[in-house]
């Protein structure tokens, strides 16, 4: 078990997560429970194979960019209203065409878009 993110909420702020698979969702922290210490806490996004780990979990405001690096060097650039809002069940969408072996491996939050 590793930390992948520590953020700072309010009940309005979104989640977004991503798997090393390149899977992801977004996910309103109202979906999640406070938890208590020694609590399991709550699952926020299912792996889509045994083998899957979360990449990374990072606070995702509206207007702003994100960019997924590979371990092969692939950048993706995706904006954060693009991804999906959902609840703490499924994997999310797959964000990401990944080659075999290929994984995520950070997840960058950018500057706010300009509109």
């Amino acid at each position: 078990e590793a930390i992948v993110g520590c953020v700072t909420l309010s009940s309005e702020d979104n989640l977004f997560l991503v798997t090393q698979s390149g899977y992801g969702k977004r996910i309103p922290v109202t979906a999640l429970r406070l938890a208590s210490r020694g609590d399991i806490g709550t699952q926020a996004i299912q792996f889509s194979s045994k083998t899957d780990n979360l990449a990374g979990m990072i606070l995702a405001q509206p207007n702003q960019s994100i960019m997924l690096n590979t371990n092969n060097e692939q950048k993706l650039l995706i904006a954060s209203d693009e991804i999906n809002l959902l609840g703490t069940d499924g994997a999310g969408n797959k964000l990401v065409k990944l080659q075999s072996q290929e994984i995520v491996t950070e997840i960058i939050p950018l500057d706010l878009m300009s509109n």
